[in-house]
């Protein structure tokens, strides 16, 4: 839906803004700032250009609805600029303004979310307004200044921005925007905060937990905006973040807890079960009642785009890397944190591109070191330009390693980054190397029989393609990453992988070897954030020779 461009003229000054039905404005205009008449000056044109119209009077802030004098020479370039014919208009009468029961009931729904407009005028239908009320309701929420408008993608030089997380805009936006969408929002950030009497449960923790925790009760209570729970793979435990959700909830403030859609209901459970008196819930989709929650749960690929609506965000990554699709998470998620609200993200890597999207530098929490108390092997990066054959080829002290895992009698799990390598590496070692195919079978994402028969021991090598494999506990293993420059294999997945490895019950330190044409950076982001955790790990007494 298009807008138009007005020029109301008040007492002190002129006033420039957009709407979807300026008689609506008039209206409100004329009670509240004293404005005697409004003159339409373009046609309907896309709320991006009609913003781009805007700064031409008011700069690059998009603060609009201050009294100006009037910018007739800005006007008339910008509308050159854009190529926008001008035209002149007056609105001689206002319309009628919804009631403020209408007005509240649709209001309520927007507050803490980043709704589109063709959302609303579905969400709209169900609360029994028409097409015509919907719109009316919202420029006068918008004309009151108590919602905002943007568009989902702007244009920025010759590249599509996204107005969510402002970078360029993906081709199947994870959120479901449409490139001519038009985006609805307003801050919930005027919730008055009632104490609620919460009680935290908490079993035996180790030293390692009980240190993260005190760091994240501390985070919570301090004066930090951001902070990064840097979690080895495996070391993670609800109790390190409970205190402080409790801190929060407490005081009356409300959580939000994102992570991946499998252990959505893990989450729920540990967190419910440890705050007895919070209301904690898993929310779908764009519901309606989140704000009855202390305590909402939502899984990267199924929830609302929240504005300014929690006292605390908490971003789970430890498994993101096993959702394909989403992409740009920090971003999305730090738009759900009020203005002195506070926003945690778990990850085992804190990059560098992440520490710069905080606002502030973020106080770094560390869990670096699995339960087994064993320090990650440091993955040996091997590299062959043979690789890129359309055969399988394993340089020797590749093959070396699979040889001495099977005169060990160690298991040895390889992961390739498609179905096809599957299959190239397992006619490779069964043909060209000799090894009985009794002992390897292939893990495939829709068929996990292979990997119970692999965690039983009934096969010493193998094969996978599916992420999700990495994610489960097997002792005594090696590892193998073939062709890990590939783009499947991101900085957060080869961690994971490499740390399937430190999950041995004895002392000896397994191997994990990175196959590769080339190092590229992200095999040396891994290798060196593994190091870093090992490095903390020893420094803080948790690694013990």
């Amino acid at each position: 839906m298009d807008v138009v461009v007005y020029k109301a003229k008040g007492k002190d000054g002129y006033l420039y803004d957009i709407s979807f039905n300026p008689t609506i404005d008039f209206e409100i205009l004329r009670r509240t700032r004293n404005v005697s008449s409004i003159e339409i000056i373009t046609p309907e044109v896309s709320v991006a250009s009609a913003q781009e119209l805007l700064k031409g009077v008011y700069g690059n802030s998009l603060v609009f609805g201050k009294l100006v004098d009037s910018q007739e020479y800005r006007i008339n370039s910008a509308l050159k600029k854009l190529n926008i014919d001008k035209v002149q208009r007056k609105i001689t009468e206002g319309a009628y303004i919804p009631s403020n029961e209408d007005i509240r009931r649709l209001e309520e729904y927007i507050t803490g979310r980043i709704l589109t407009l063709n959302k609303l005028a579905l969400i709209g239908r169900d609360f029994g307004f028409n097409e015509e009320q919907i719109i009316n309701i919202i420029q006068s929420l918008y004309c009151e200044r108590r919602i905002k408008i943007m568009p989902a993608i702007k244009r920025t030089g010759n590249k599509n921005i996204c107005s969510i997380c402002n970078k360029e805009a993906c081709m199947e936006c994870c959120m479901g925007f449409n490139e001519d969408d038009i985006l609805l929002y307003a801050a919930d950030n005027y919730n008055i905060n009632k104490s609620k009497n919460i009680h935290v449960r908490m079993g035996r923790i180790s030293e390692t937990i009980k240190s993260a925790r005190d760091g994240v009760c501390n985070f919570v209570k301090s004066k930090r905006n951001s902070g990064i729970l840097w979690c080895a793979p495996s070391s993670f435990e609800y109790e390190s973040i409970i205190d402080g959700i409790a801190e929060v909830v407490k005081k009356g403030g409300r959580v939000l807890y994102a992570t991946s859609t499998f252990i959505t209901y893990e989450a729920k459970e540990a967190i419910s079960g440890a705050l007895e008196g919070a209301e904690v819930d898993i929310i779908y989709g764009f519901e309606s009642d989140y704000k009855k929650n202390d305590v909402c749960i939502c899984s990267y690929s199924e929830f609302p785009c929240f504005y300014k609506a929690f006292d605390l965000v908490i971003l789970d990554q430890r498994y993101a890397f096993l959702e394909k699709s989403i992409q740009n998470l920090l971003y999305i998620y730090q738009r759900a944190v009020k203005e002195k609200g506070k926003f945690l993200n778990i990850t085992c890597y804190p990059g560098i591109d992440k520490k710069r999207f905080f606002r502030s530098s973020p106080e770094i929490i560390p869990i670096p070191v699995t339960y087994r108390k064993n320090p990650i092997p440091e993955p040996r990066i091997i590299t062959s330009r043979f690789l890129k054959g359309a055969d399988a080829f394993f340089p020797q002290m590749v093959m070396d390693v699979i040889k001495w895992s099977m005169e060990e009698n160690s298991r040895l799990l390889i992961f390739v980054p498609d179905e096809g390598e599957v299959h190239k590496v397992y006619y490779y070692l069964v043909n060209m190397e000799g090894i009985d195919r009794d002992m390897i079978d292939l893990s495939y994402e829709k068929d996990k029989t292979p990997l119970l028969r692999f965690k039983r021991g009934e096969v010493q090598i193998l094969i996978s393609m599916d992420l999700k494999d990495s994610t489960h506990i097997i002792e005594d293993i090696n590892i193998i990453v073939m062709n890990s420059d590939d783009e499947v294999y991101r900085v957060d997945t080869l961690i994971n992988i490499a740390a399937m490895a430190a999950m041995a019950t004895d002392k000896k330190l397994r191997e994990v070897m990175f196959v590769a044409t080339q190092e590229n950076e992200r095999l040396s982001l891994a290798k060196s954030t593994i190091r870093s955790i090992n490095r903390i790990s020893w420094e803080m007494g948790y690694i013990k020779r």
